[in-house]
């Protein structure tokens, strides 16, 4: 019975590090949507708008591929960069820095915007540019993001990535990850509550 509950405690404990973990970011890019709704272009199209922060301790640089990326928007139609100094494209995975590991469905659009401008930005920069997200879906959840920047001096200039949840049309159910774990929670509930009723 104790070894039941402890085990039912520590997979809760464990599924709740995980999934502060998958949503924490480093300094980097930050992307923020403009007014936390999107805007009705009229036809079903709804305009998504976003700013993008680059954090302290972070900078941009040319030749560098740095980017961000929105994963798996619901709906998406269009994707246009505000600034001529990035470039805004779309692929069914990717990119992606290789510390980070957001959920990636091949079935769903990212949006990626990758810096092209001749000089080196350093942070903070509120905002470092803007874009918007054409999409069929108006319904505000959230999807992942992640960037790829350099760290910014004092201190050695290396890649550096993070990732996070910002608000957004989401195209997929939450990983089978977390599905699962929530069938082995309620699956030990479930065995607890069985032992109880024998004894």
């Amino acid at each position: 019975m104790r070894f039941v509950s402890n085990f039912v405690s520590t997979v809760v404990v464990a599924v709740g590090v995980l999934c502060f973990a998958s949503i924490a970011h480093a300094n980097s890019l930050i992307p923020d949507l403009v007014g936390g709704a999107p805007v009705a272009q009229g036809g079903g199209i709804f305009r998504w708008n976003y700013t993008v922060d680059l954090s302290s301790k972070s900078q941009v640089q040319l030749g560098g591929n740095d980017f961000l990326t929105m994963y798996d928007f619901g709906g998406m139609v269009g994707v246009h960069s505000n600034s001529a100094l990035w470039t805004a494209t779309t692929a069914a995975t990717g990119r992606t820095n290789s510390d980070v590991t957001p959920p990636d469905s091949a079935t769903f659009l990212n949006a990626i915007f990758t810096y092209n401008g001749a000089a080196t930005i350093v942070g903070p920069q509120t905002p470092i540019f803007s874009f918007y997200i054409d999409s069929t879906v108006s319904a505000v959840s959230k999807v992942y993001y992640s960037g790829e920047d350099h760290s910014a001096p004092p201190g050695s200039i290396d890649l550096q990535g993070n990732v996070g949840k910002v608000l957004g049309a989401q195209a997929v159910p939450e990983p089978a990850f977390f599905q699962l774990s929530a069938m082995l929670s309620m699956g030990g509930l479930g065995l607890l509550k069985f032992r109880k009723k024998k004894a």
